[in-house]
């Protein structure tokens, strides 16, 4: 990239990066959604939609239309993965059968709860794509102080971020993960749902679509391969043509406070010099 090319996407007098602030921004909604894999029904006057996501069992929510502008909700109950434990989840015959036995929740009637290797992998790589894009965003940031070296940091941090993402939705599309692809397929399968009262039953599931979270997953992985792209070829050149530019010696300094200014220091020597 030249030096114009580049100051047209990244605005050295106010750094910003939009590729990676847009990649935190949207790693903090998947972390927190339930919409990774979601469903809605219609069914007469009433809507339903159940999600799941990385660290939410089940959301679920019903609309009910009565009529002449009238809508009423039946409420949101939301289950999270920290909630389900063996003594609600491994001693219920019916729970452990359809569901927590099946994909290896629970080792036993009446055992212990665990949920699994594919649950635990989708959770840590996103949690490492939200923090992944806040170091190549503050990284990106701060390129008036460090220059091409910055650029270079968030240049590498934008590459975590993208494998993060990729391994992140590869384990919610991969068959390992039997119980997503259970959702997804028309033979379906259960998904605990918490009651109002807060006893958890299965609810069928079954044909189950990609949610918002999914396809925030995927614009993540590719903002953050377009900001490595941007970030690593304008280093190459960052400094030389930053000089070019400002018609003197690259520096940052804080007597100046100027990106590409001479200090104090430096004119005096030059006036010395002359």
């Amino acid at each position: 990239l030249t030096a114009n090319c580049f100051s047209n996407i990244y605005n050295i007098s106010t750094p910003f990066d939009p590729q990676n602030f847009f990649s935190f921004f949207l790693a903090w909604w998947v972390i927190f959604s339930p919409l990774v894999l979601w469903h809605v029904s219609h069914q007469e006057a009433s809507l339903t939609r159940i999600g799941t996501g990385p660290w939410v069992v089940s959301a679920a929510s019903i609309n009910i239309d009565c009529g002449h502008g009238c809508e009423g909700r039946m409420g949101i109950n939301w289950l999270y993965w920290s909630e389900l434990n063996g003594d609600e989840v491994c001693i219920d015959a019916s729970i452990y059968h359809k569901w927590a036995g099946p994909y290896g929740f629970c080792d036993k009637i009446g055992g212990t709860f665990d949920k699994g290797p594919q649950i635990r992998t989708i959770q840590a790589f996103v949690i490492l794509t939200l923090i992944f894009s806040m170091f190549a965003l503050c990284s990106g940031c701060s390129v008036r102080v460090s220059g091409s070296k910055g650029l270079n940091a968030a240049s590498c941090c934008s590459l975590l971020t993208w494998l993060s993402a990729v391994v992140g939705f590869s384990m919610m599309v991969t068959s390992n993960n039997k119980w997503y692809t259970d959702l997804r397929s028309s033979t379906g399968t259960y998904i605990p749902v918490q009651r109002e009262n807060g006893t958890i039953t299965l609810f069928p599931a079954s044909d189950y679509n990609f949610g918002p979270s999914f396809g925030m997953l995927v614009t993540i992985f590719i903002l953050s391969v377009f900001a490595q792209c941007i970030l690593h070829a304008g280093a190459f050149t960052f400094d030389s043509e930053m000089k070019d530019r400002n018609g003197n010696k690259y520096s940052y300094t804080a007597e100046s406070g100027n990106f590409g200014e001479e200090s104090p220091e430096t004119d005096a020597k030059a006036l010395n010099q002359t």
